[in-house]
């Protein structure tokens, strides 16, 4: 098992199995969610890569994603 830390939602998606997205101070859980299609992940490619990716984008508070 490996936790990495990163603010990069794009290698989130890419290197998870398993995506915690937390709150500010006080730290909670804010949304989770497995990944279940295999590697590798592509967001242009694959609709519930990309539907994923903006739903932790939304869940940040940025409503737009370059």
């Amino acid at each position: 098992t490996t936790l990495i830390v990163t603010h990069d939602i794009d290698d989130a998606i890419t290197m998870a199995d398993h995506i915690i997205v937390m709150t500010e101070r006080p730290s909670r859980v804010k949304m989770e969610h497995i990944i279940e299609p295999g590697h590798p992940r592509n967001y242009e490619k694959n609709k519930e890569i990309a539907d994923l990716r903006e739903e932790i984008f939304f869940t940040l508070g940025v409503h737009y994603a370059v």
